[in-house]
């Protein structure tokens, strides 16, 4: 027997309809990765010029007592007399095939400067935004749920706080109050994990804590005006005529669609992330790549700031691409142009 024309017509369809939908996925991809390499490299050209066109590199290797002549000579060996964009191009080539250059101060290897401060670095914005959310998303569902309640008064009063206040004052009150004054953590210095596991959460605690506290604020008003929206819609008091708990409509029903704005915020929040990184590592005397790139800017050792951009302009874009595919997991209705 024939079997009937309606699945017919779907089985000569669908194999279509699966390849249109698979082109579209790699088009899209393809579209992503290509918009994101003309970030990274209008981001490091940009350095480039402008560091070319400032750097004292030379005089810094040579000295102060160094010639004009010694100055002029040490810039045709390292390069720097090239325009920016033999520069650049010549940068690139060697960054293709894994190499970063060297300092122009200490010779070292630039990505023997990067890999001695990701752990530090890494280590400050994982555990921040690990406190951000642990702290913001609870907070945020029970204020939600009790609107006008103390614990919600005290919480808007405390986020508005922590967002008008500068990342750099926190970090220097919570080294004043509970390193000086209360002697609870050191002032200054890293402990790795391998060494002392105690001695390590000691030494990064009240850093992370301080580059948490911002985007904590921010990602709590942002759930919390969320959820009272999404609490409101007809789903939630369908739900809530079936019988179902409070909580688990909370955790089921609410939370999700009110994650959206978080997580894209969330993408959002990693330049300030990495700025207060920046400032902490500078504050608590950690050696991280925010620390690296202060004294690399300062003393105009081009090939490490370059190398750090790149890293630093990497872990921004693969984290906005990251919250792009997050985004389509919790909404399927969006979709990454």
């Amino acid at each position: 027997m024939a079997p009937p024309a309606g699945d017919s017509a779907a089985n000569k369809t669908s194999p279509k309809s699966a390849r249109s939908a698979w082109r579209w996925r790699l088009g899209a991809v393809s579209r992503k990765v290509g918009h994101l390499l003309l970030v990274l490299m209008i981001v490091t050209f940009s350095v480039t010029v402008l560091l070319s066109r400032s750097s004292n590199a030379a005089s810094q290797v040579l000295g102060p007592n160094a010639t004009a002549e010694q100055i002029a000579t040490m810039e045709a060996q390292l390069g720097l007399d090239q325009p920016a964009i033999i520069q650049y191009a010549t940068w690139v080539g060697n960054a293709l095939q894994g190499d970063l250059g060297q300092s122009l101060l200490n010779r070292a290897p630039v990505t023997q400067t990067i890999s001695n401060g990701m752990e530090v670095t890494f280590t400050l914005i994982f555990l921040s935004l690990f406190m951000a959310m642990i702290v913001a998303v609870p907070l945020a569902a029970y204020a939600a749920r009790h609107p006008g309640k103390l614990l919600d008064t005290i919480c808007n009063a405390a986020s508005s706080f922590f967002i008008a206040i500068p990342s750099f004052v926190l970090a220097l009150l919570l080294l004043l109050v509970f390193s000086v004054g209360l002697g609870w953590f050191p002032v200054s210095g890293w402990v790795p994990l391998t060494e002392d596991v105690l001695a390590s959460v000691r030494s990064f605690f009240l850093p992370a804590l301080a580059i948490a506290l911002t985007p904590m604020a921010t990602f709590y008003r942002l759930l919390r005006s969320d959820m009272i929206t999404t609490l409101q819609q007809d789903f939630i008091l369908t739900a809530k005529s079936k019988g179902l708990s409070t909580r688990y409509i909370l955790v089921r029903h609410a939370l999700r669609p009110s994650l959206t704005t978080v997580v894209t915020m969330l993408g959002l929040s990693v330049g300030m992330l990495i700025t207060g990184a920046v400032l902490a590592e500078s504050i608590f005397r950690l050696p991280g790549l925010g620390s690296s790139m202060v004294n690399a800017v300062t003393k105009g050792d081009l090939p490490v700031v370059q190398g750090l951009v790149l890293v630093i302009a990497l872990i921004y874009i693969l984290t906005n691409a990251a919250v792009d595919f997050i985004q389509t997991l919790i909404d399927p209705r969006i979709q990454a142009s």
